[in-house]
């Protein structure tokens, strides 16, 4: 592998070359670095750009508050049939996302000092997809994962494939709106692409989740903030969460959305920044 670094507005561009193909991440590093650091990646959608998530998230901002790494890794070729290569999508002749995410993550934390298994994953849309892949497949790496309007399933919506089990517990927060059309909570085809792939129900998207970290059979601790149904489960490894919001749509939830709204209900970014702090 090697690698080249230029200068960008919001911080600095690697360009990884592994193998035949070059990979691209836009990297922030806060002037001040907590003492112990963590290192978060920002995956973005089907057809968005780690320019466009950086944008939308505003992560830079939680990097500065905690004094950690932020990292926004670019897809190959971001389309519909392409990008990201989720469990569900868009596998690519000689393109290797896992290899990819492997070898930015031990460049970032060998150049910055960061924990070799601190790293957390968020993601939008196929970048929650994926960050839902890192978790189960790179759990020796990636200690927590937040997914927002993503899914966890193959293409026709099943996710009871073993060989997807973590090796370890992995901390999960689920951020979903319920009027989301592009990924529906109650699974099956998409409203607005019946013809693209099957998604599971995110009742089992949680319940997976539930299983491999060894959550208990009682009730999750329930409480609703506003138009966000929160809902926490008591497990023996990592912790489950999920944060609903009703009424919204395929978006990442933040306040720059129009005041009242269901997706201007809460600060995604900040609230998924906290729950990797806690972690």
């Amino acid at each position: 592998m090697r690698v080249v670094a230029e200068r960008h507005d919001a911080g600095h561009v690697l360009h990884l070359h592994i193998g035949e193909l070059t990979r691209r991440a836009i990297v922030y590093r806060p002037s001040r670095l907590s003492a112990r650091p963590g290192l978060v990646l920002v995956l973005h959608g089907a057809i968005a750009s780690a320019d466009e998530v950086l944008r939308l998230t505003d992560f830079n901002v939680q990097a500065d508050r905690l004094g950690w790494v932020v990292a926004y890794p670019q897809a190959h070729r971001p389309s519909i049939g392409g990008g990201w290569d989720s469990f569900a999508c868009c596998p690519q002749q000689g393109v290797d996302d896992l290899a990819f995410i492997v070898s930015l993550l031990d460049r970032l934390q060998s150049e910055h000092g960061l924990d070799h298994g601190g790293a957390f994953v968020t993601g939008f849309s196929r970048g929650g997809m994926m960050a839902h892949r890192l978790g189960c497949q790179l759990s020796d790496r990636v200690a927590g994962i937040a997914a927002v309007a993503g899914n966890l399933g193959d293409p026709v919506g099943r996710i009871d494939h073993e060989a997807w089990r973590p090796s370890r517990p992995v901390a999960v927060m689920v951020v979903h709106g319920d009027a989301d059309l592009n990924v529906p909570i109650q699974g099956g085809a998409s409203p607005l692409y019946p013809e693209q792939i099957r998604y599971a129900a995110l009742d089992q998207v949680m319940g997976a989740w539930r299983v491999w970290n060894g959550c208990d059979s009682s009730a999750p601790t329930e409480r609703v903030e506003g138009s966000v149904l929160c809902r926490t489960w008591s497990c023996g490894g990592r912790p489950v969460e999920l944060r609903l919001v009703i009424g919204g749509s395929h978006t990442w939830p933040r306040p720059r959305h129009r005041l009242g709204t269901p997706d201007a209900a809460f600060d995604a970014s900040l609230v998924i920044a906290e729950f990797f702090r806690s972690l």
